[in-house]
């Protein structure tokens, strides 16, 4: 333990917030539609990755309503739900892959890390983009993209968080239930369920917190642990 404190206290942590959509709820055999990640903090366009994911499936109806992401969107393209810019067909994850850690290297120097940080992560992003990485028989793993993870979701259950704000603590923790919380009872997310949507949101609400990077090392984990402690949970039970 003291060991791995004193690693986060000297290593310099560079935060990517993650949000992923998908075929449904299941981490093992649903596919992933979309994937969304931004460097926390950051307000250049750059410093974000917007993909559309071709599932190689349907989508079903009540995912389409859910998300907006339709399959005629994924087969040819259209206006992004995300940004409204016009995107071409959406790529196989064995083609999206490649440019995801790209981007990531691109974005940490020698004397830093990658963090991936995901509200409910644990449950549903980091296990559901694992096992989907598996499925391609690609040479990489979830450990080529980031080196750590933080579930926000255990963040924001914990007392510390609440106690360096003026907020008390909720009695629900899902994204939803949370923005009202903290933003007021008649805030709504906008685009909820669309994945940069909800990174967008869920940046605004750790920024509600000025020392939330200081209270998440001592919630980091190892990529490979934290697949590996919820690799058996099949549903995204706080989205």
């Amino acid at each position: 333990m003291q060991e791995s404190c004193l690693h986060s206290c000297l290593t310099m942590f560079i935060h990517f917030i993650l949000d992923i959509e998908s075929t449904g709820l299941d981490v093992v055999n649903d596919r992933i539609t979309q994937i969304a990640i931004k460097r926390s903090g950051s307000t250049n366009p750059s410093d974000r990755l917007i993909a559309y994911v071709n599932p190689g499936r349907e989508i079903p109806s009540n995912v389409v309503e859910l998300t907006g992401i339709t399959n005629e969107f994924i087969q040819n393209g259209g206006h992004c739900p995300a940004t409204g810019m016009v995107t071409g067909p959406a790529l196989s994850l064995p083609a999206v892959l490649p440019i995801l850690i790209s981007f990531m290297r691109n974005q940490i120097k020698v004397d830093e890390e990658a963090c991936l940080v995901a509200h409910n992560g644990n449950q549903f992003d980091f296990p559901l983009l694992q096992n989907e990485i598996a499925r391609t028989k690609l040479p990489i793993s979830l450990s080529d993209i980031a080196t750590k993870t933080l579930d926000t979701i255990v963040i924001f259950r914990s007392s510390e968080i609440w106690s360096t704000s003026d907020l008390s603590k909720p009695a629900h923790f899902n994204l939803a239930g949370l923005h009202r919380h903290v933003h007021g009872p008649e805030s709504a997310i906008l685009n909820h369920h669309n994945a940069l949507a909800d990174v967008d949101t869920l940046e605004r609400l750790l920024m509600r917190f000025p020392s939330w990077e200081i209270t998440a090392n001592e919630f980091l984990q190892g990529v490979e642990d934290s697949v590996e402690d919820s690799v058996v949970h099949y549903r995204k039970r706080a989205k």
